[in-house]
């Protein structure tokens, strides 16, 4: 049986100890790194755990793989008898000072009381070598906790190559920001559904979630946050996101609420040869136009897998989302996505997309990010960058752009 199996059944079986936060700090460190390139050098991730070299550093990479990083200084008591929660995939931290002039100054994330912050980086090049969860919460002031995920081996993925200088820690993962005080927190390990040797952005590890129960006032709530897989199916998707509820099912505190990138694009991405599949059935069964305004109600039809596993776990999204509302713009001239093209669709099928896409001037808004909560009743749901239901591109800070994908709120009564 494989190594990643093993760990996979154990978090299955409900193995995920919950850690009580009873220091103030805990920083996560390591001296993998003058292994990488050898570790680099293995095909898949099967080949590297028959070798030597893994049965001498696999104590030390589990450690790693499994690790948080915390900062819990703050004790404070809620000013107003509701909370603003915020869910951000902010790009691995690239646009750092971008990212704190928004959560700063912007009139409705500045009054965000929780993050659940998704692609946050610690020691990689891409976003400055910082620990991009600890700047930004003393930043605001905030407690946090960061869950790590995976040990990059390389840069990063299409389009993050150019960065000056090496990666030190290489630690990429999910974060939860909390003005109150965080007590504890659990890392469920997320369904496993791709080996990351053979990706394009090669690392070690694996997807986990990040659970923190946290005290505000009297009342004390589960805080979640999750990254699906983008190269993955719905239904695949839909098992990971279970992975983390069923977690959460195990809580003693009724109160909760869950944000994150679901990645719900509503393709199967697990193959090429699958991903033209779904398309081609796409354009067959609602047309170009139909498939795009499926990209903002996803769990209506081809994400249902993803909507009913919320509905099975007692989880309401509907009410903790503004309608209609698309995340991210998909914008097919950004140079990125147009790398990301180039690795997953023929130059016949863009030159065809951009044909049906001239109506839409190639920028397409699609939901990836979704809130969902169990045992409370949102007072309302935001999506600060929204205009007249239609998602903007966020501000750019310093001429970048802060993030390619749009925060979203929800204000939930104590």
């Amino acid at each position: 049986m494989r190594i990643f199996n093993r760990i996979q059944k154990s978090s299955a079986n409900g193995i995920c100890p919950e850690i009580e936060l009873d220091n103030i700090r805990h920083k996560l460190s390591h001296k993998l790194t003058p292994f990488f390139a050898e570790i680099r050098q293995y095909s898949s991730q099967n080949d590297f755990f028959r070798s030597d070299l893994y049965r001498n550093l696999s104590e030390e990479i589990h450690r790693v793989e499994n690790g948080l990083d915390w900062e819990n200084n703050f004790e404070r008591e809620p000013e107003r008898d509701w909370l603003r929660v915020t869910a951000w995939n902010i790009e691995r931290g690239i646009n750092l000072q971008g990212i704190i002039h928004l959560l700063k100054n912007h009139p409705v994330l500045r009054e965000s009381d929780v993050l659940l912050l998704t692609e946050t980086d610690i020691g990689m090049s891409r976003s400055g070598n910082k620990n991009v969860p600890e700047e930004i919460s003393r930043a605001l002031k905030m407690n946090y906790v960061f869950a790590n995920s995976f040990i990059e081996l390389t840069k990063g993925d299409v389009g993050e190559q150019h960065f000056e200088g090496e990666n030190t820690l290489s630690l990429h993962g999910c974060a939860v920001l909390s003005r109150f005080p965080i007590l504890s927190c659990r890392t469920p390990m997320l369904h496993k559904v791709e080996d990351e040797f053979r990706a394009y952005e090669k690392r070690l590890g694996h997807r986990r979630g990040l659970i923190c129960s946290i005290r505000a006032g009297k009342t004390i709530f589960d805080a979640a946050t999750v990254h699906l897989d983008l190269r993955t199916s719905p239904k695949q998707r839909a098992l990971q996101l279970k992975s983390i509820l069923s977690e959460m099912m195990q809580s003693k505190h009724l109160k909760q609420i869950i944000g994150g990138d679901l990645n719900t694009h509503t393709y199967n991405m697990q193959t090429k040869l699958k991903l033209f599949g779904s398309f081609v059935y796409k354009c067959l069964f609602t047309g170009v136009h139909g498939a795009i305004k499926h990209y903002n109600i996803p769990g209506e039809f081809f994400e249902q897998p993803v909507a009913k596993a919320f509905a099975n776990f007692g989880f309401d999204y509907s009410h903790f989302n503004e309608p209609l509302t698309g995340t991210l713009v998909y914008d097919f001239h950004e140079t990125t996505i147009q790398k990301k093209m180039d690795k997953y669709a023929s130059v016949k099928l863009q030159n065809w997309l951009s044909n049906r896409l001239k109506p839409f001037e190639g920028r397409v808004p699609i939901r990836l990010d979704w809130l969902a909560g169990k045992n409370i009743n949102p007072l309302r749901a935001i999506s600060p960058f929204a205009v007249d239901g239609h998602p903007s591109v966020l501000p750019k800070f310093n001429g970048l752009r802060v993030s390619d994908h749009l925060p979203i709120c929800v204000d939930l009564p104590i």
